[in-house]
């Protein structure tokens, strides 16, 4: 019996300026990149999946945080903000909580120098209590609450 085996579409970095062509029967899309751009593509493909565990592993240490801090935190929201992921933290007060500040600045620090959350890039920034108007004029569309 003979194996049939799918011909190998080569790309190679030193054809990086050439144009190529894909096609995508099922929905007759068409891309025209060039090879360069096809390559970074795939790298990033490759990283999404990584991105996807470190993101809900990421999420887990915001969410166990945000749970010791009950009493000082009123809302928490994850939205995407200058290239980066922003933990917003809204506090219960008015008046600035130094504790929880120093606590915010070592979590950001701590999730900073995490091997494991390599690919994450995280701001955080806390609110004195605020109005709904306030709040969102922080968020992105499609903003999660922790």
């Amino acid at each position: 019996m003979a194996i049939k085996t799918q011909p190998i579409i080569q790309l190679i970095q030193s054809d990086r300026d050439r144009n190529i062509l894909i096609e995508a029967d099922e929905e007759q899309d068409r891309f025209v990149m060039t090879v360069s751009a096809a390559i970074e593509a795939c790298k990033a493909y490759g990283k999404s999946a990584e991105f996807n565990q470190q993101f809900k592993a990421m999420q887990s240490k915001l969410g166990a945080w945000i749970q010791t801090r009950e009493a000082d935190i009123d809302e928490a929201y994850l939205t995407v903000r200058d290239e980066a992921i922003l933990l917003l933290v809204v506090q219960k007060s008015e008046a600035f909580n130094q504790a929880l500040e120093e606590s915010l600045t070592a979590l950001d620090i701590a999730i900073a120098q995490d091997e494991e959350l390599s690919l994450i890039r995280l701001n955080v920034l806390s609110l004195p209590s605020a109005s709904e108007d306030s709040i969102q004029s922080f968020l992105v569309s499609g903003s999660a609450s922790l």
